[in-house]
């Protein structure tokens, strides 16, 4: 089962294909203009997995290319462009207003229809005036965006809870044009609301930091992106039939068959929300190694609901191996993301767990999440401590990666 999850998720992430270039403008059916655009557009044929969609708004005075080749980039370094249509839009006035969003909404209404967009993979990426608008927009948007990147930004309007849209936000501490006081007050209220926040803040930066100092992070973006889906989009008949199909084999006998296996992985790959989360967890904690081997494995790409995280923590010390150590992968992924959990649980395993081994393999998985808050005003709580317990060590290999980090 799990060489079948593996040989799905490589489906997944396509193959490098051509990308055109494409400009022009939206109409509606009836010649009203909606936006001018400027888009990157992956080649794709019908059997190739759908792209998902960036919706690249500009800062002041900026035009639909602004974002273009800082999105382009970040694609490249993380080996996805043939993964994203990049959409760059431009506002009706200088800047973005109230009277946009309806031409946002219609902007991608026609990405997905035109280049068979997944509307479960649909992303904001605002800069400076164009993060301001989407984080204004995007907390009553979750039907329409899985996450927002807000680029030295604001967030005036948070949702209500953590059930839907996730934002990835990047400023730089000395930002004298958006000062970051606005987007510290919305990560600590929605972290408190339980809604999932990316935030790097880099020490130094301007205005310009999300182009400058946090370009060693736009990789980790992309990852991101990967790993969210839309929980506000319902599951679809087909996708329903599934789950319905394979609860009742997991009710009579514990087990998947290998067909119903087959058609299960996708649909827990590229769906979210409550049923899914559900799901997952069941599949965790089966008593069939094979089920909680897969489904961990699924966590090594995908980030899904509180409920998942927590069904992980029990699997990292999973009596099966090869189940704990795509466990022990998948929260890497988490923690780099800032799931606190996830966080705590690895540094307390790299610095007390019994077997040497599992310390060093644990380390080496949060090396990328560690990396990801270079040169940013602080790490994270349970990697500061970490490290400081690292400082210790008198191992040359330890201190390599250290000396990295500063």
């Amino acid at each position: 089962m799990l060489r079948l999850l593996i040989a799905l998720l490589a489906c997944q992430l396509s193959a490098a294909v051509p990308i055109r270039d494409d400009a022009g403008v939206i109409k509606e059916a009836d010649g009203a203009v909606v936006a001018t655009y400027a888009a990157r557009i992956p080649t794709l044929g019908p059997k190739d997995p759908p792209p998902g969609l960036i919706v690249a708004l500009h800062g002041i005075n900026g035009n639909e290319k602004q974002l273009i080749d800082a999105c382009k980039l970040s694609l490249q370094a993380a080996d996805r462009e043939s993964g994203y249509v990049v959409l760059g839009l431009k506002s009706q006035g200088a800047g973005w207003e109230v009277v946009d969003h309806e031409r946002i909404r219609k902007a991608v209404a026609w990405a997905i229809a035109t280049h068979r967009v997944d509307p479960r993979r649909v992303f904001g990426w605002g800069y400076s005036h164009g993060a301001i608008r989407l984080g204004h927009f995007a907390a009553e948007a979750q039907d329409l965006f899985a996450g927002a990147v807000l680029w030295a930004g604001t967030c005036q309007r948070t949702p209500e809870d953590g059930s839907g849209i996730a934002y990835y936000a990047v400023h730089g501490e000395s930002d004298p044009t958006v000062k970051p006081d606005n987007i510290r007050a919305a990560r600590d209220k929605m972290r408190k609301l339980g809604v999932r926040l990316v935030y790097r803040e880099y020490a130094g930066g301007d205005h310009g930091a999300p182009f400058s100092k946090g370009r060693g992070a736009w990789a980790d973006h992309i990852l991101w992106l990967d790993a969210l889906r839309n929980a506000r989009i319902p599951l679809d008949a087909k996708v329903s039939e599934v789950l319905t199909k394979a609860g009742a084999e997991l009710d009579k006998d514990g087990k998947l068959g290998t067909a119903t296996a087959k058609a299960l992985l996708p649909v827990l790959a590229d769906n979210a929300g409550p049923a899914i989360d559900a799901f997952v967890v069941r599949c965790m904690t089966a008593t069939v190694p094979a089920l909680r081997r897969s489904a961990a494995a699924l966590c090594t790409k995908r980030l899904y609901g509180d409920s998942v995280i927590t069904a992980l923590l029990a699997l990292a010390e999973d009596a099966d191996k090869e189940t704990q150590s795509q466990a022990i992968k998948a929260l890497a992924l988490a923690a780099d993301f800032q799931i606190a959990p996830a966080q705590e649980l690895l540094c307390t395993t790299v610095r007390e767990h019994k077997s040497p081994a599992v310390r060093n393999s644990t380390l080496q998985e949060l090396l990328p999440a560690l990396r990801a808050q270079k040169g940013t005003v602080a790490f994270d709580p349970p990697f500061a401590q970490l490290l400081e317990t690292l400082r210790k060590s008198p191992s040359p290999t330890l201190q390599k990666i250290l000396d990295e980090l500063k």
